[in-house]
């Protein structure tokens, strides 16, 4: 059999075009399921502290710290706050896995310069968790519902190390066609 060079040209043309668009439609649809997680603490009730407590500054040399006895604010940050169809829940975990509060839905709203955003609100810590440290585990799944949730809080019920919980948590996440992202903090005693 004899193949012409422009047909055999044309027909290379052809699979490496397939190949491709095949992959820029597979990152382009995990790139849509990332999003960053902000978490800060806000000032505790009866303080003239202005503004919310980052949790990560230049002073800190990358180290993620939110003081004790503050409430916490999860976040969901930059773009695709507001904007995604999925609905987010999110977890406060020790290190050894175990859910320090119910899971909370974020909320849908807008922010002081009108810009959509999606956060939720956990009470303070009265307590410093184990090893000082504090994971935040934000799961986007199609349809936050109580029988969403309780399974996202099963992935959680196995125990062990964050890592491993994190990992539960993310093929549950998948399983629900969503993503989970994890951010660890510091937490400093005052």
């Amino acid at each position: 059999m004899v193949i012409r060079g422009h047909t055999l040209i044309l027909g290379m043309f052809a699979v490496v075009a397939v190949i491709a668009v095949s992959g820029y439609n597979a990152l382009r649809s995990a790139s849509r399921m990332r999003f960053a997680i902000g978490v800060y603490a806000e000032p505790r009730p009866g303080i003239t502290e202005p503004g919310l407590i980052a949790a990560s500054s230049a002073e800190t040399e990358g180290v993620i710290r939110l003081p004790l006895y503050h409430p916490i604010l999860v976040r969901i940050e930059k773009s695709t706050a507001g904007r995604s169809s999925l609905q987010a829940v999110a977890l406060l975990l020790t290190q050894e896995g175990e859910l320090l509060f119910p899971p909370q839905v974020l909320l849908v709203g807008k922010d002081v310069q009108g810009q959509p955003t999606e956060q939720t609100r956990f009470p303070p810590l009265s307590q410093t968790p184990s090893q000082s440290l504090l994971s935040v585990v934000v799961v986007r799944v199609l349809l936050a519902s109580p029988a969403t949730v309780k399974r996202i809080t099963d992935a959680v019920a196995g125990g062990g190390p964050v890592h491993l919980t994190y990992s539960r948590l993310l093929s549950a996440a998948r399983s629900l066609s969503g993503h989970a992202e994890m951010v660890t903090t510091e937490i400093r005693g005052r």
